[in-house]
């Protein structure tokens, strides 16, 4: 979101970003203006006590384990927000502070339910900002041809509807899914919502020093492993199920300068950290992915965005949950990753799709065209008179 809401302020506009208390610290270091709301955002508590999902309707999963873990990881934060007390008086919060200070377009990351009834209720157009593929307007497309079909009740239309109510406002499908969504990863798209303004994503990673060693000549191909910062703060360090034994066995005695992103408690007790594996907290990774020969991650999608902008081939561990494999499908379709299924990981099967990425030319070709692509799309400035339209026309049809 950040080089998105620089190009508004560059533009002329107001911006501020609204987040929770535990989050202003990493927004004030972006240089743009923020306010609090509400309690401390803890996703693992929320996610955790949402063991009832099942029974709330409103958008359909593809019955893949995926697929129900996003299922759960969009409806739970929705059923929090909208259908429990705990949280009305944060709602109330945000609404209010919303609605005083009268945006005329609030963008929100896909998975921020909290935010598309403040939108409505302060009179501002709503844009969706997405990941490169849109699996909440997916399921949601799925289930309404299914309402429509065979008459389903929407718990998400009756729990929205309810808190509209208090305020004399109406539903209707854009609530739900946005007047428009955002794009920065149009051509790994897999069916996104219309209207959709694609968008050029550009590098972005917390503000930090950087360390010396990365500007120190490389004598050897350099290797970045990463499984992320998500996974470590919210998780117990639990890396996605990913064995890092592994990880380091399929890189030990190779001629590379291997970073791994890994806090010591992300490294098991016992495990030996090879000779040519440097171990670093964090690092920013569009800074450390312009050095890199070739990257092992996750599937997050912030490292995939770093790796296609500097066009680092990508040997990619999707995880059963909490990943994302249909961004590493499109990756590989694209010619510029090896996929590994989680379950299909070995150290000698990795070992031999890094050394293919890093030797053979086509998966350094594959990631040039993916960033060729990326550049035909507009920058956030390019952007921001597209949106000012859209923002225009939305709040225009309601009027």
């Amino acid at each position: 979101m950040v080089p998105l809401a620089w190009a508004f302020q560059n533009a002329g506009h107001d911006v501020r970003v609204v987040t929770a208390p535990n989050v202003v610290d990493t927004v004030t270091g972006t240089g743009l203006a923020v306010e609090s709301y509400g309690e401390p955002a803890d996703l693992s508590l929320d996610i955790g006590a949402m063991t009832w999902l099942s029974r709330i309707s409103g958008i359909d999963s593809g019955g893949t384990a995926h697929d129900d873990e996003l299922r759960s990881l969009i409806l739970g934060p929705f059923v929090m927000h909208y259908g429990s007390d705990a949280l009305r008086e944060t709602m109330a919060e945000l609404i209010d502070k919303t609605r005083s200070w009268r945006p005329d377009l609030v963008v929100w990351d896909t998975f921020a339910s909290q935010t598309m009834v403040a939108a409505r209720l302060a009179g501002a157009a709503s844009a969706r900002l997405l990941w490169g593929h849109d699996p909440f307007g997916r399921m949601r497309g799925a289930f309404n041809r299914r309402k429509a079909r065979d008459g389903v009740e929407d718990s998400m239309e009756i729990l929205l509807s309810r808190m509209l109510a208090k305020y004399d406002a109406p539903f209707d499908e854009r609530v739900v899914v946005g007047d428009f969504s955002i794009n920065p990863l149009p051509m790994l798209d897999t069916g996104s919502t219309e209207p959709t303004v694609a968008l050029r994503q550009l590098a972005y990673s917390h503000t930090t020093q950087t360390p010396s060693w990365l500007y120190e000549p490389l004598t050897r191909p350099r290797v970045c492993l990463t499984l992320g910062r998500s996974v470590r703060d919210i998780r117990d360090n639990d890396n996605y199920g990913i064995a890092v034994e592994d990880l380091f066995e399929a890189v030990t005695d190779l001629d590379l300068d291997v970073v791994a992103t890994l806090t010591a408690g992300q490294v098991p007790d016992g495990v030996k950290v090879p000779d040519n594996v440097r171990l670093v907290d964090y690092v920013p990774i569009h800074t450390l992915m312009s050095t890199c020969s070739a990257t092992i991650h996750h599937s997050g999608g912030t490292t995939m965005m770093a790796a296609l902008w500097h066009k680092v081939p990508q040997v990619i561990i999707p995880p059963q949950k909490w990943g994302d494999p249909l961004l590493a499908r499109k990756a590989a379709d694209q010619g510029g990753a090896i996929v590994i299924p989680l379950d299909e990981l070995t150290p000698g099967g990795l070992r031999e799709a890094l050394l293919r990425v890093l030797d053979e030319p086509s998966f350094a070709e594959g990631m040039s065209r993916m960033h060729a692509a990326t550049l035909t799309l507009p920058s956030p400035n390019d952007a921001v008179p597209i949106l000012e339209r859209l923002t225009t026309e939305a709040i225009a049809s309601r009027s």
